[in-house]
């Protein structure tokens, strides 16, 4: 879970607009449309899309354009039309190349916002719909896209990329409350940035509707408002698959100390199909890829655990190659050789002849904060949400926000 703040370089705006009559009534839209503020403050950025040449927007309702930088307006309906915005030298340029309705103007300063006129209506960005507003930056010739939404509205469309939406209702409620916490936490503590959360694994998968599911939206709706609560704050609400029987002090993983991050013995998550993993790797693949990640290795003769958790857990690594010893942590092992690859560093190691190794492990994740299988286990044997939160995140309490 990536740590992010942006500055962005200011590029002054060429604008040309075409002549166009706008009758009073759209005027007063427009003003209004310029200081557009959500009255909700719960407002979540997430980037979306980065580094990007080019992107394509449309909308089946109109969609207005805003200069989020110098409050200079350019104004137009997106209507059956798609739209490729790209990156130019006085800063973004937009191209009409479907539909019938022309742009008003060609180019824009290096920060515009896309909203819907009417609030309930989407968003097409690259053939993905989204809620609320895009967002558009332009830096060194490249493009970020950041929705600006509900974090309500966000929180449903995580729902499908982190967990089952027909797994037990009290299990996907724990899972709303504290994915809603985390994006809080990230809110609360990123405020001076661009953006507060990434759509990946870097934060919480998030994919806009596509993520949204008519269940799991019942119990975004049974819980809006829900966070957790240590003594008067609202928590880092980590979370991940599968423990494998003990979830992790925080302070072996991200080096920091929270009283409700602790070591806890789990007995809910042995249904898990990731609860046991056994994966294999030759030594000139892990070679390889810790060579890509800017490690140079000559022969690997032997890979070993240095140092393990309470929990078992590997914390540190020792390779041993034919110019030396290298250290590195369990943590940026598992990160190197990607996390699918290498699923926790709850792991033994047998080392076979031939350069072949193989890791033995449990659990799906890194193992902090609330066990989703867990969850799923409890839920089954009669727990509710709030019993299972208070399980994983010890002394804690839930409370809900102030509109």
């Amino acid at each position: 879970m990536g740590d992010y703040s942006g500055k962005r370089g200011k590029v002054s705006a060429r604008v040309k607009v075409r002549k166009v009559i706008i009758p009073v009534f759209m005027l007063l839209f427009f003003q209004f449309v310029l200081s557009w503020n959500p009255a909700f403050s719960e407002e979540v950025r997430v980037r979306v899309l980065t580094n990007r040449a080019s992107v394509e927007i449309s909308s089946s309702a109109p969609t207005y354009l805003i200069n989020n930088k110098t409050g200079d307006s350019i104004t137009f309906a997106v209507n059956r039309a798609t739209y490729s915005f790209k990156p130019d030298a006085s800063g973004i340029k937009m191209v009409a190349f479907e539909g019938d309705t022309p742009p008003l103007a060609d180019f824009f300063p290096c920060e515009i916002i896309i909203k819907p006129e009417i609030a309930k209506n989407k968003i097409s960005l690259n053939k993905r719909e989204y809620r609320g507003a895009l967002l558009i930056k332009s830096e060194n010739f490249s493009l970020d896209v950041i929705n600006i939404l509900d974090i309500e509205d966000y929180i449903r469309g995580t729902i499908k990329y982190e967990i089952s939406p027909r797994w037990p209702e009290d299990a996907v409620k724990a899972h709303i409350v504290a994915a809603r916490t985390y994006a809080l936490f990230q809110m609360r503590n990123k405020k001076n940035g661009d953006f507060y959360l990434e759509s990946s694994v870097l934060s919480q998968v998030y994919g806009g509707c596509s993520g949204e599911d008519t269940v799991a939206d019942a119990l975004v709706d049974e819980t809006r408002g829900e966070y957790i609560d240590y003594e008067g704050n609202i928590i880092e609400g980590f979370y991940h698959a599968c423990c494998g029987g003990y979830t992790e002090d925080v302070l072996n993983v991200w080096g920091i100390q929270r009283s409700y991050l602790h070591r806890t013995r789990c007995p809910f998550c042995k249904e898990s199909p990731h609860y046991y993993w056994e994966k294999k790797f030759s030594f000139n693949q892990i070679q390889s890829i810790l060579k890509k990640n800017g490690i140079d290795l000559t022969g690997i003769i032997e890979i070993r655990v240095k140092e393990k958790s309470s929990t078992d857990r590997v914390l540190n690594l020792e390779i041993r190659h034919q110019k030396g010893r290298l250290h590195i942590s369990g943590t940026d092992f598992r990160r190197f050789l990607g996390y699918n690859d290498l699923p926790s560093t709850l792991f033994t190691i047998h080392q076979r002849n031939r350069g072949e190794i193989i890791f033995k492990g449990r659990g799906w994740g890194h193992g902090v904060g609330m066990c989703q299988w867990g969850a799923r286990g409890m839920a089954l044997l009669g727990y509710n949400y709030r019993e299972i939160l208070k399980f994983y995140y010890p002394g804690t309490e839930i409370k809900k926000l102030e509109r």
